[in-house]
């Protein structure tokens, strides 16, 4: 039986570390490696509809200037 590998996702406590919003309470700078994490985790998305989904939320966030409102 082949054993599925479950995807690699930091830590909470490592979110601080990155500059997390929640930690400090404004828009910081994203780091290198949460990029990094965050495109090895896209890549690892087999379901096509999935990615289509996180492609479309991603644009209309841009286009609306995100989240704020």
């Amino acid at each position: 039986m082949v054993k599925k590998r479950s995807p690699r996702v930091a830590p909470v406590e490592s979110l601080a570390a990155a500059g997390s919003p929640e930690a400090s309470g404004g828009q910081p700078e994203p780091s290198p490696q949460e990029g990094y994490r965050l495109m090895q985790a896209f890549v690892q998305i087999r379901r096509a509809a999935v990615r289509e989904a996180i492609i479309e939320l991603a644009t209309r966030l841009s286009e609306d200037g995100g989240l704020r409102g």
